[in-house]
């Protein structure tokens, strides 16, 4: 197998292992050194955002923490349930690129969530060292923080 197309195959496996909630073996697919960015603006502006915490702050979660949050926000779905299905991969040397969507239904509130996300991850020695996450950040605020 092609280091391409088996980095593909770890992508793959990270969506499962994550929607399966299989931190053991989602935790195996992550380098000790890994960092996970959801990329976002920093500035919180309107009087209705102020207070919510930045997604992008430097250098990243480490994998302990992408590791908790992960845990976390599951926990606050209906049934534990949190969908990660991937679509369309590009990969390149150390570089997959895929787009998925995100399903899942907040148990505080009933609101549905189905982001749309553009993830760039970076492999190597088949390992995940680096998770860039893009996505409809209104929607987070909406569907987990908003009253």
């Amino acid at each position: 197998m092609s280091s391409i197309s088996g980095n593909k195959q770890i992508a793959l496996a990270f969506c499962q292992n994550y929607t399966k909630g299989a931190w053991d073996e989602l935790a195996d697919l992550l380098d000790d050194d890994f960092r996970w960015k959801s990329i976002a603006s920093q500035r919180r502006q309107s009087s209705v955002l102020t207070g919510i915490p930045p997604l992008n702050t430097e250098p990243g979660y480490d994998k302990k923490d992408t590791l908790s949050i992960f845990r976390q926000t599951q926990e606050m779905c209906v049934d534990g349930r949190f969908d990660l299905i991937p679509d369309e991969f590009t990969c390149e040397a150390e570089r997959v690129a895929f787009e998925a969507t995100g399903y899942a239904v907040s148990k505080q509130n009933g609101r549905i969530y189905d982001n749309r996300y553009h993830h760039l991850m970076r492999i190597r020695r088949g390992k995940i060292v680096e998770l860039r996450e893009y996505q409809d950040t209104l929607l987070v605020f909406d569907v987990w923080m908003a009253p």
